[in-house]
């Protein structure tokens, strides 16, 4: 899927798609393959909207771990809601931000942070 999603040649992208398809299939993911091709592979013009290839002058590559924050965003941290007001939003978005930046800081220093309801706690990373 990242050969597809970041393939620079206009020429080899329907081709990389194919084979993906087919090892898909044989790998017997028939809902994967519907869903694909549903939403993101219907024809060429489909491909043109979001492949890599046909957007390399375009000054924007809007990547798939935007797009997961951004849902994480809306459906854990503001619960799907529709009218929120723009200190809530921004808020919410700093709270974001701190916990992401403190559990990579602690992840490096072979610390990991639990966050619950009532409050965080620090423990040991097991070693693997």
């Amino acid at each position: 899927m990242r050969k597809i999603i970041t393939e620079t040649d206009e020429d080899r992208i329907l081709e990389i798609t194919n084979i993906y398809l087919l090892k898909l299939q044989e790998a017997n993911e028939p809902e994967f393959v519907n869903y694909l091709t549903r939403y993101y592979l219907q024809d060429e013009e489909r491909i043109q909207m979001w492949a890599h290839c046909y957007r390399t002058n375009s000054g924007i590559n809007t990547n798939m771990a935007i797009e997961s924050l951004n849902n994480m965003l809306k459906t854990n941290q503001l619960r799907r809601k529709t009218h929120i007001t723009i200190e809530k939003l921004l808020h919410t978005i700093e709270d974001l931000v701190d916990i992401k930046m403190w559990k990579r800081v602690l992840t490096l220093r072979g610390q990991m942070l639990i966050i619950t309801k009532t409050g965080s706690s620090l423990r040991p990373l097991k070693k693997q």
